[in-house]
């Protein structure tokens, strides 16, 4: 009985944990003064994403679909990705696509594309 209750307590604070630890990192959000972006999952790409201005000067998109679930490219916006002119570095590391968006073409600067893990 004892490791039982041990097990449930741990479970316990395992939620408390990740539930404190989401509603401080979902206060996070870009400006347009922001240089390196990581978008966490689709909640935390569209909160980002949707921040105004916050496209311009970014140099570097991590993107990283949520690991609860297959993530498909399109539910994070990248098919926008004319909004990012400065960008260099690109990662859509585990996401379900079958072919780059056509706006990829667009951007001049990209020096490094991570597609690991993907279709």
């Amino acid at each position: 009985k004892t490791k039982h209750k041990d097990l449930k307590l741990h479970d316990i604070f395992h939620d408390l944990a990740l539930y404190i630890g989401g509603k401080e990192y979902s206060h996070a959000s870009a400006t347009e003064h922001t240089c390196h972006l990581s978008l966490l999952g689709i909640d935390d790409a569209e909160h980002k994403y949707n921040a105004s201005g916050a496209a311009n000067k970014v140099r570097t998109l991590l993107c990283d679909p949520d690991s609860n679930s297959k993530s498909d490219l399109r539910s994070v916006y990248i098919a926008r990705l004319t909004n990012f002119k400065w960008l260099r570095v690109l990662s859509l590391r585990g996401y379900r696509m079958y072919e780059l968006p056509k706006s990829i073409e667009d951007l001049s600067l990209l020096k490094y594309l991570d597609l690991s893990y993907s279709n």
